[in-house]
């Protein structure tokens, strides 16, 4: 197993986690939590949109790492 196994096994946890994350992080947690408290103000828009690019942000990485990781797993068994 090379270099390339162990990083896919890694990146493959991170993308769980952040998938994980996008189930997590609900209106109420983030509104009225102060585990999204800085989050909230990210950018200068609305705090209901950057509600939905906090979420967008974690589900395309999450599927983005899946997908790496998946790579990285099966490349020495190709």
């Amino acid at each position: 197993m090379g270099k390339d196994f162990y990083a896919g096994i890694l990146i493959f946890a991170v993308g769980i986690f952040s998938l994980y994350m996008f189930f997590h992080a609900t209106k109420e947690r983030f509104y009225y939590s102060k585990t999204y408290s800085q989050v909230k103000y990210i950018t200068p828009l609305p705090g209901s949109i950057n509600y939905w690019i906090i979420k967008i942000l974690f589900i395309v990485g999450g599927l983005l790492c899946i997908s790496v990781g998946l790579y990285g797993i099966s490349k020495p068994f190709l």
